[in-house]
C-alpha cells in the first residue's frame, strides 16, 4: 500500500525523543517506530534543547515532524516569564513542574492547526497533561492517550507529595479521550477506580526489542572485580536518594567484610556529592552515555536501591534482558509482571539487601543462572510482538470498531 494510502495518524509528545537514553523518551520513540510502519505518521513535539531543532535524531525518518520550541527556552526573558507563570500554576492550580513545563498553550495551538491540515484518523497523544490547552478534541478523529503511569499516585509514591486539584485535573483530562493505554495492570486498577466505568482502558507494558538487547551484540568491557551498577537518570531526587543509599548505606559494610567488588553509576547528570564522593571501594561514575547496553552488560548485579517505584521500570528489562541480575526493593519493581527469581531478589530489608549482592558477586555461577531465568522472563512477557508492536494492531482495530475507513476522514470540527 503507497503511503499515501495508508490511514493518518498524528501523534503529540510533550518532549522530543532526540536519543534517547532512559524510561519514556524510550518508550516514546518504540511506540512511533511501530507506528510508522502501518501509519501515515505526524508527529508534533515540544522541544526542550534547541539542539534537536538541527539534530532531530531517528525521529527524523518516521514521517513529518513539526517541531515546537518550548517558550521557556527562547531566551532568558522568556525562561524567567515561564518560570514565574509555573510558580503561580502551583499555587492556583496544584500543577506539579513537570505537569507546567510539558504543556504549554503553543503546543494545543499548533495541534489545533494540524488537524485542520492533515485530517488524520488517530491522534496519539503522550501523557494526560500535554493537551490540556487544547480547548476541544473534536471527533473525528479517534483519540488515544497513552499515560505511562498514573501521575497522581507517582507524585505522592516518589516525593510524599499530593495535590488533589491535579489528581481532579488528571481525572478530567483522561476522561476527554476515547481510549486510555496504561502500562501496568496496577495502572489499570488504579485508574477504573476512579474513571468513568465506560472509558475503555488497554495495558501495553514498557517493552524491549529483544534483537538489540543480546549480550553476543555487544562489546562486554572487561572489568578488574565484579561490578556493581546502579542505573537512573541521576539529574532527579529518587535516584540520586537511592544512589546515595548504596554508596553509603548497603556498599561499605559489604567492603569491610573483605568483599571484593566494584561500583557503577550509571545515568545522566550526577549531582556533584556523587561523583566526588569517597568510598571505601573502586568507584566509576559515568553521567551520559550514548549506549548502556555494555555497561549493563558488564555488570555482576544490578542494585535497584529505590524505596519507592511508579511508571515504567524500564531499567530492570533491559538489565535482564542482557542477562544482568537485579536485586531491588519490592517498591521498586511493583508492577513488574516477574517474580523472584525471575532475574530478581527481593529485598526486604537493607540487611537482605546486602546478602543478595555478597551472594551474587560470591557466586558468578548463581548470577549467571539467574540472569539468564530473567532473560527468558522478560523475553515472554515484554518482547516487541507483547508491547510496541500491539501498537498498530490495536489501532486499526479501534478504527475499524469506529468505522473509520482507511482512505476517508469526515472533516474535523
Amino acid at each position: 500500500m503507497e503511503r499515501s494510502e495508508r490511514p493518518r495518524l498524528l501523534a503529540v509528545l510533550p518532549d522530543h525523543p532526540g536519543t534517547p537514553d532512559m524510561g519514556s523518551r524510550i518508550r516514546n520513540l518504540r511506540i512511533l517506530e511501530a507506528l510508522a510502519g502501518t501509519f501515515d505518521l505526524t508527529t508534533i513535539t515540544l522541544v526542550h534543547d534547541p539542539a534537536h531543532l538541527h539534530a532531530p535524531g531517528p525521529i527524523a525518518g518516521l514521517g513529518e515532524w513539526v517541531p515546537v520550541l518550548a517558550p521557556h527556552r527562547r531566551g532568558l526573558l522568556s525562561r524567567a516569564y515561564w518560570h514565574l507563570a509555573a510558580r503561580r500554576a502551583e499555587r492556583r492550580e496544584g500543577l506539579w513542574r513537570e505537569t507546567f513545563f510539558q504543556s504549554f498553550p503553543v503546543l494545543g495551538e499548533t495541534v489545533a492547526r494540524t488537524l485542520t491540515r492533515i485530517r488524520p484518523h488517530l491522534v496519539h497523544v503522550a501523557y494526560w497533561y500535554t493537551l490540556r490547552h487544547l480547548p476541544s478534541l473534536p471527533r473525528p478523529p479517534l483519540w488515544v492517550v497513552d499515560t505511562h503511569d498514573v501521575q497522581f499516585e507517582r507524585q505522592e509514591k516518589l516525593f510524599g507529595r499530593h495535590s488533589e486539584r491535579e489528581r481532579r485535573a488528571e481525572i478530567a483530562q483522561l476522561e476527554r479521550f476515547d481510549r486510555v493505554i496504561a502500562i501496568t495492570e496496577e495502572d489499570r486498577r488504579s485508574f477504573r477506580r476512579v474513571l468513568r466505568s465506560d472509558l475503555p482502558i488497554e495495558v501495553i507494558p514498557m517493552g524491549l526489542d529483544l534483537a538489540n538487547w543480546r549480550r553476543d551484540r555487544i562489546e562486554v568491557p572487561p572489568t578488574r572485580q565484579p561490578r556493581v551498577l546502579y542505573y537512573g537518570n541521576l539529574s532527579t531526587g529518587p535516584n540520586q536518594i537511592a544512589a546515595r543509599h548504596l554508596l553509603h548505606d548497603l556498599l561499605p559494610p559489604l567492603a569491610r567484610a573483605g568483599v571484593g567488588f566494584e561500583a557503577l553509576l550509571l545515568g545522566a547528570s550526577p549531582p556533584p556529592d556523587l561523583r566526588d564522593t569517597t568510598c571505601p571501594f573502586p568507584l566509576e561514575v559515568t553521567g551520559f552515555v550514548e549506549d548502556v547496553r555494555p555497561w549493563l552488560a558488564s555488570a555482576a548485579v544490578f542494585a535497584l536501591s529505590l524505596r519507592a517505584g511508579s511508571g515504567q521500570r524500564g531499567r530492570v528489562l533491559e538489565a535482564l534482558a542482557l542477562g544482568t541480575p537485579v536485586v531491588a526493593y519490592p517498591e521498586a519493581i511493583h508492577g513488574l509482571d516477574l517474580a523472584p527469581g525471575e532475574g530478581l531478589l527481593v529485598a526486604g530489608s537493607d540487611v537482605e539487601f546486602r546478602d543478595g549482592l555478597r551472594g551474587l558477586i560470591e557466586d558468578p555461577a548463581r548470577a549467571r543462572e539467574l540472569g539468564e531465568a530473567g532473560r527468558a522472563a522478560v523475553a515472554g512477557r515484554y518482547g516487541w510482538d507483547a508491547t510496541y508492536g500491539r501498537f498498530p494492531r490495536l489501532y486499526e482495530q479501534w478504527l475499524r470498531e469506529s468505522g473509520f475507513s482507511e482512505t476517508g476522514v469526515p472533516a474535523i470540527g
